[in-house]
């Protein structure tokens, strides 16, 4: 059993989509919450919210289940989730390992007959866990305490208008506060149509000013309908070079997803080899 300090997050479909949409680089944006999270309403968000089923129907629910197909992020393609959306607690299977974190410390748990010594995720488990989470409950995780969001006026994506909204973390707010999002919302139906981000962790942003660090576009291609909230169902990642977004990019699946009001077991999250110490 190997375990892991809290870190954060990735791509891959062409070769040149794999140089654009480094590892660290995707997934070092993503500014998860680590602890108990309840969504508070923000004004200028709260349109974007009812537009995806509303507060208080995400509110309610305890449990996000969901399954990626042709996952573009690290060298395994296909994974299950379980996320405890109150302690953001969270467990990923897939053919070749198991991983989980509950609280500060991750662990990953190579399936049967992987040779030990290998790595069969590809990411710092932490950094894969709540980074993959992130992005998979949005719009709503832009109502986590210590998120600030703000209007930016209209602005531009792939030749369509959109109303844009501004997002920045407080201190100690996720791994990588200083990271920032330009949220792009359909002027009409109020829905997420994509994020543009910053990339502030050290190991993508190096010796470059906060202000210089690196961007990526995930747009969100298709919606699906779970319990009455709209979750992301297609995406797509496009690296940026220059200020310009790459037309091309790496898209992948969400399936299987899954709400429920009741709390997953909390020793789904727990090392294994914890268990077998005890």
């Amino acid at each position: 059993m190997t375990r892991f300090p809290q870190s954060r997050f990735a791509t891959r479909r062409s070769l040149a989509a794999a140089r654009s949409l480094t590892v660290a680089g995707t997934i070092a944006a993503t500014a998860a919450l680590t602890g108990p999270a309840i969504a508070q309403p923000v004004d200028a968000l709260e349109p974007t919210i009812a537009a995806h089923g509303g507060w208080n129907a995400w509110n309610e629910q305890r449990t996000l289940t969901y399954d990626a197909i042709d996952w573009p992020l690290g060298v395994q393609p296909e994974f299950s989730h379980t996320a405890d959306l109150r302690s953001r607690y969270h467990r990923a299977e897939s053919a070749t390992y198991t991983s989980g974190i509950a609280g500060g410390e991750a662990w990953l748990a190579p399936a049967p007959g992987i040779e030990a010594g290998t790595d069969p995720l590809g990411l710092p488990p932490a950094f894969f866990l709540h980074g993959n989470f992130y992005f998979h409950a949005m719009p709503f995780v832009f109502a986590d305490p210590g998120v600030n969001v703000r209007p930016l006026g209209p602005g531009e994506l792939f030749g369509e208008t959109y109303d844009r909204l501004g997002v920045s973390f407080g201190a100690g707010v996720g791994d990588t506060n200083d990271d920032d999002y330009i949220l792009f919302v359909d002027p009409d139906t109020r829905r997420l149509a994509a994020i543009n981000f910053s990339i502030t962790h050290d190991a993508v942003r190096g010796d470059a000013a906060i202000a210089d660090a690196p961007r990526k576009v995930l747009v969100f291609n298709a919606w699906q309908d779970v319990d009455g909230l709209l979750l992301p169902e297609t995406l797509t990642f496009h690296a940026v070079e220059g200020g310009e977004v790459a037309s091309d990019g790496a898209t992948y699946r969400i399936t299987n997803v899954g709400l429920s009001t009741e709390a997953p077991d909390p020793s789904i999250f727990v090392d294994p080899g914890e268990t077998d110490e005890g």
